[in-house]
């Protein structure tokens, strides 16, 4: 069976292989929660996380409920969360085949050279150093690992 390419820019298993199971960080809201919605239509079992449970408890909705999907609430730069997160997933769905690291934040605009060192280590802490501590464990992750900076964009002078 071929695999269709993936809008992720990969094509690992077939999303609608049966045990196929998905970590989506950032995932309730824009690029991570329409891309944990194509991983569901395709027939994955998803675990998304995001930081304002209102916003999960819709998107868990929005994804069909426990059959489909399940949530963990929760800063993805905080190291218990990131633990919780592991837990949630080992027993829910004992790994996953792919890790979509798309949590990231925005904690200041402007031109690049405004940018505070501590702002800029904050946006590195959220949206790289994460993929790597969640990795870091290999016991729960049997294939890839991709990272989506949409909200960590940076651009220079112009």
């Amino acid at each position: 069976m071929r695999g269709r390419a993936s809008p992720l820019g990969a094509a690992p298993a077939p999303a609608s292989a049966p045990s196929s199971r998905r970590l989506v960080t950032g995932g309730t809201r824009g690029i991570g929660l329409a891309t944990a919605e194509l991983l569901v239509a395709g027939g994955a079992r998803v675990c998304v996380t995001g930081r304002k449970a209102e916003h999960l408890d819709a998107a868990l909705r929005r994804l069909g409920g426990p059959e489909h999907a399940i949530g963990v609430c929760g800063s993805s730069d905080d190291e218990s969360h990131q633990a919780t997160v592991i837990d949630a997933v080992i027993a829910s769905f004992g790994r996953i085949d792919l890790l979509v690291n798309n949590a990231g934040i925005n904690p200041a605009f402007g031109p690049l050279g405004d940018l505070e060192p501590r702002a800029a280590r904050k946006i590195f802490d959220v949206a790289e150093l994460i993929t790597f501590l969640l990795s870091d464990r290999s016991d729960w992750i049997t294939g890839q690992v991709v990272t989506i900076d949409g909200g960590a964009l940076l651009a220079g002078p112009s």
